[in-house]
């Protein structure tokens, strides 16, 4: 299938035409308006590359449910240790900063300057949400995401110290019951988000899902 060529209008093509590894389309911006439109149809930018922006709708999704997470047993043990803190949006604009420090197998991060103010401007405007892991006064983990459609899109977690991103998770997976998100997606299927309970999803499964109305 081809690559689409994203027009100045905002607009994606049909998200189920990706390519196998996921890409779907090159081009356009980071606008809010285009970010909330990408997110809300199972698309999101992985990186950028000559000027332009890649972006992507994978298949199959890793997927975590509220409804069925349990911590595992290492977790909740340690959780019973009560050895951090957790907040929700108080420091979202460290935790992005965060994410883009953490050394990854693919070269560089997609977290670039541009993607970066989208973001905290999603942040302003209520859309993308942070959990935070402390130690004390220190900031020792945590994780950012986006509301999008019927659930939550995890964008990237870090972690400074044992368990932290875990603990931030968790408290992610409970508040995501509170706001009867139907799903936390992980996007890509990674060892560490299986171990939390994330599952794989067809695309076209995990899209009725993401456009369903809240009530079905």
């Amino acid at each position: 299938m081809p690559v689409f060529q994203l027009p100045d209008e905002i607009v994606f093509p049909d998200p189920h035409l990706a390519e196998p590894d996921g890409l779907l389309a090159v081009g356009g911006d980071y606008s809010v308006e285009r970010m909330l439109l990408a997110y809300d149809h199972g698309i999101f930018p992985w990186f950028q590359h000559k000027g332009l922006i890649y972006w992507y709708a994978t298949n199959p999704r890793m997927l975590v449910f509220p409804h069925k997470y349990r911590p595992n047993h290492g977790l909740r043990r340690f959780l019973k240790t009560n050895q951090y803190t957790t907040t929700i949006n108080s420091v979202f604009e460290q935790v992005i900063d965060g994410c883009a420090k953490v050394k990854r197998k693919e070269k560089g991060s997609w977290i670039n300057k541009k993607y970066r103010k989208a973001f905290l401007d999603l942040h302003e405007r209520g859309y993308a949400i942070s959990v935070e892991t402390w130690l004390g006064e220190e900031l020792v983990g945590g994780l950012y995401g986006i509301v999008a459609g019927t659930g939550f899109t995890g964008e990237s977690m870090f972690t400074l110290k044992p368990n932290a991103s875990k603990v931030a998770f968790h408290y992610l997976m409970m508040l995501a019951r509170k706001m009867n998100w139907k799903f936390v997606d992980a996007q890509q299927d990674a060892p560490h988000i299986r171990t939390m309970g994330a599952e794989e999803v067809d695309f076209g499964d995990f899209y009725l899902l993401l456009t369903s109305t809240g009530n079905e």
